[in-house]
């Protein structure tokens, strides 16, 4: 459909002559290809970026621009100074990026870890960002968008942070989100809800409480979900140590030997015999429809 050269190439090349060489290539696939439009990927909508293209690489046909929630809405504004003309795509989008916490200090726990949205609460993000980010701009050169991640995450600094689907193939929130914003219908049948972060709790406190226990202690986490269709719902909890996320995806299944029963909504557990920095993650399940909500409480053993 479009020939998309470099993704982020700017984020890691500063010589101008990247965009000489993208300019050369959307060339060629002209000559070559004359039925199939040219782009290429930024990792944001700097002005200075998109003026080099408009000087440089005047053989790109389409903008495509990476950007999550707190930076979509600046896009359009973003093209418009640099003089942008031409459509553009908003190629991935998303909750807050795991790089963009500091604006939300309550986010990060002393340790590093990071504070995440529930899935329903992540549901609402993506589903405000494409109404009002991108179907809103259609008018003003928006030809459209890719969620991120549309899939299971197997890989990055916090495994359930992005992905649409868990490892199951079950379907979070978001993607009953997004068949609402493309269709203006949600599914005959709806995902778990996890509506807060007040609705998982570990010894009584939430994420952004700073949990602190010691070696082997004893622990009890409850999640309070609901299923918006009435259906009966399974639980399946997990601790795993923080930044373990593997690039294949067969991690993780958790640590073994610590949770008594992890199918049930309330658990007790021991904390892991290591000091470290661990995430207690929940899946609640719909199993009949395949559909999944999650919730994750970071925590530390000192």
């Amino acid at each position: 459909m479009v020939w998309s050269i470099g993704n982020e190439a700017e984020a890691s090349y500063t010589n101008l002559k990247l965009w000489d060489a993208i300019n050369d290539i959307a060339k060629m696939i002209h000559e070559t290809d004359p039925n199939h439009p040219t782009t290429t990927t930024l990792a944001s909508s700097n002005v200075n970026h998109i003026k080099n293209i408009i000087e440089k690489a005047p053989h790109i046909d389409i903008l495509s621009v990476n950007t999550y929630a707190p930076n979509l809405p600046g896009v359009l504004g973003n093209l418009q100074s640099a003089g942008w003309t031409k459509p553009y795509m908003i190629t991935e989008f998303g909750p807050r990026g795991t790089w963009q916490m500091n604006p939300e200090p309550e986010r990060i726990l002393p340790w590093g870890g990071l504070v995440e949205q529930t899935s329903s609460e992540k549901e609402a993000v993506y589903l405000k960002a494409y109404q009002e980010n991108i179907a809103a701009n259609k008018d003003n050169g928006c030809l459209g968008s890719f969620v991120f991640l549309w899939g299971y995450q197997t890989h990055g600094e916090v495994l359930t942070w992005y992905g649409l689907f868990d490892k199951k193939g079950y379907t979070f929130p978001a993607v009953d989100a997004m068949q609402y914003a493309w269709t203006g219908s949600y599914p005959k049948n709806r995902a778990p809800v996890i509506a807060t972060r007040n609705d998982m709790l570990m010894n009584g406190k939430k994420a952004e409480d700073v949990i602190i226990v010691s070696p082997n202690s004893s622990n009890e986490a409850k999640v309070t979900a609901t299923d918006p269709d009435g259906d009966a719902l399974t639980y399946d909890w997990m601790i795993m140590k923080e930044k373990t996320a593997s690039s294949d995806g067969s991690l993780p299944d958790g640590i073994t030997g610590l949770i008594d029963d992890n199918t049930q909504k309330d658990i007790t557990f021991k904390a892991p015999s290591t000091v470290g920095n661990y995430r207690l993650i929940v899946f609640v399940r719909d199993v009949k429809n395949k559909k999944v909500a999650s919730a994750v409480i970071p925590f530390s053993v000192q």
